[in-house]
């Protein structure tokens, strides 16, 4: 297993590892605890998922840091034929949503390609979901599990890649860490080009999820409407700006 100065020049030197990132990491020649704190450890689980400060290294979150996890998590389903935690017999793919951070549709992107990769199918919102509607989608679907590129209350500056399983639920600290533990293994084998996976939208989520809160037992609606509420809705220029005027509408 590589140190940290040895995992350092091991990104350096790769050709995976793309001339920016290369530049990013080169600037931090001379700074050994900067690279000591990037390149010590991989990411941990933590709260759901993987979250961190974006930028380069394995303790970052990074494009490649998501493609790691995400290819561990491929690899889970396949051992598992295609089931992760919950109850579902046999799910068909794995849906995934975004919010509105910086590389947030980068990271989800770069998942979806490595699950395709594997020959998995992906549901891929396009544009930014509250995680709700992803929870949603996951069981509206049938999903094998969900990806969710958020870090909620953390500062801009960071990100996150967090994992549902096939009730929409996150996983547990012991489900995560056996992704990562998959990942760390690198045995990887991807779909050949017949058996690739693909990707599928369905616009029809919002309307679908917004249906399934009002159909609820305790959602009121004639109630609701009878008040005459009237509702503030500051959305921080993010993920429920796109679903709740359509909820308020519908009130």
């Amino acid at each position: 297993m590589r140190n940290y100065r040895e995992e350092y020049e091991y990104w350096l030197a790769s050709d995976a590892v793309d001339e920016s990132t290369k530049e990013e990491l080169r600037a931090l020649a001379s700074n050994e605890d900067e690279i000591e704190g990037r390149f010590k450890a991989m990411m941990s689980f933590g709260t759901a998922g993987l979250r961190g400060i974006m930028g380069a290294g394995t303790g970052n979150m990074n494009v490649y840091t998501v493609r790691y996890a995400t290819q561990g998590l491929a690899n889970l389903i396949i051992a598992k034929g295609g089931q992760i935690g919950g109850d579902s017999k046999e799910g068909n793919g794995v849906a995934i949503a975004h919010d509105s951070r910086i590389n947030s549709r980068v990271f989800a992107e770069e998942a979806a390609s490595v699950l395709a990769a594997n020959g998995i199918r992906v549901y891929l919102f396009d544009d930014m979901r509250p995680t709700p509607e992803l929870s949603f989608a996951v069981r509206e679907t049938g999903s094998i599990a969900g990806i969710n590129i958020t870090a909620s209350h953390n500062p801009r500056h960071w990100n996150a890649l967090k994992l549902l399983n096939s009730q929409g639920e996150f996983l547990n600290d012991a489900e995560g860490k056996t992704v990562l533990a998959i990942a760390e293994k690198e045995d990887f084998c991807y779909a050949d080009v017949d058996h690739l996976g693909h990707y599928t939208q369905d616009s029809t989520l919002n309307a679908k999820h917004i249906e399934n809160v009002l159909n609820l037992e305790l959602v009121d609606i004639e109630a609701i409407r009878n008040a005459h509420f009237r509702v503030c809705v500051d959305s921080i220029n993010s993920v429920g700006g796109i679903i709740l005027p359509e909820l308020l509408d519908r009130l």
